[in-house]
C-alpha cells in the first residue's frame, strides 16, 4: 500500500548508474568520497566536547532507544538543526541519487543519526527491524580496516565482507544482510547513517 500511495515506482525506468546495478544484484555498495564532510565532523567533534547526558524517554520528535542498543562505549551526537540537516542532504545527494534510481522514484530520509564508538565497543551478528522497504546509507569517519576494528557484513552464509577504506561510504538492505561491527582497536569509530524509504514527498527526518 505504501509503495501505491506514496512511492509511485517507474516501472518503465532504466538502470543505467554502474553503482545502482551493483546495488541491485548484491544489495550492499562500497564506495568512497575524497571529499571530507568537514562541515560535519567539525560541529560533531565540538559537539563531543560536552556531550548531553540525559534518559533514553520518548520525546517530541524522539524515539526511545531500545536498551539492547544503548551500550556504555558509544556516545550518540543528540540533535540537529534544519541548517545542519540541509548540508547533510546535500552532501548525500550523489548516494540519495543512487537509491533513487534502485527504487525508481523519489526518496525521503525518514532518520538521520550519528554517533562515536569508543575503544571496545562491538555489535553482534543482527539484522535490523526497521519498516519494509528501507535502505542505509552509512558514512565512517577516517581509516575503516581490520586492523581499527570495522563493521562486516554478510552477504551469504559463505561469504562475509569487511567494510575497508577512508571516510568510507557504504548502502546496504540492513533487513535482509545480517552485519556485525568488531571491536574498536585504536582511536574512536565515528559515523554519521541515513535510514531512507522510497516515498514522493520527498522530505528530510531527524528523528534521533
Amino acid at each position: 500500500i505504501f509503495k501505491v500511495t506514496y512511492g509511485f515506482p517507474n516501472l518503465l525506468l532504466k538502470i543505467r548508474k554502474p553503482e545502482t546495478k551493483k546495488l541491485k544484484k548484491n544489495k550492499l555498495l562500497i564506495t568512497e568520497r575524497n571529499e571530507y564532510f568537514e562541515y560535519y565532523w567539525k560541529l560533531f567533534d565540538n559537539y563531543m566536547k560536552n556531550p548531553k547526558k540525559e534518559k533514553e524517554v520518548t520525546r517530541k520528535g524522539y524515539t526511545t532507544r531500545l536498551h539492547f542498543f544503548n551500550y556504555e562505549n558509544q556516545t550518540e551526537m543528540r540533535e540537529l538543526t534544519e541548517v545542519e540537516i540541509g548540508k547533510i542532504k546535500v552532501y548525500f545527494q550523489p548516494w540519495l541519487n543512487i537509491l533513487e534510481e534502485y527504487f525508481k522514484c523519489p526518496v525521503s530520509i525518514l532518520n538521520i543519526r550519528s554517533w562515536r564508538d569508543h575503544k571496545g565497543a562491538k555489535f553482534n551478528t543482527h539484522v535490523d527491524g526497521l519498516p519494509y522497504g528501507t535502505m542505509k546509507i552509512m558514512l565512517y569517519r577516517g581509516e575503516c580496516s581490520l586492523e581499527k576494528g570495522t563493521m562486516h557484513i554478510n552477504i551469504n552464509k559463505k561469504k562475509t565482507i569487511p567494510l575497508i577504506g577512508e571516510n568510507a561510504v557504504f548502502i546496504f538492505d540492513q533487513n535482509r544482510l545480517s552485519h556485525f561491527l568488531t571491536p574498536v582497536k585504536k582511536g574512536n569509530r565515528d559515523c554519521i547513517e541515513l535510514l531512507v524509504i522510497a516515498d514522493k514527498r520527498k522530505r528530510v527526518v531527524s528523528a534521533g
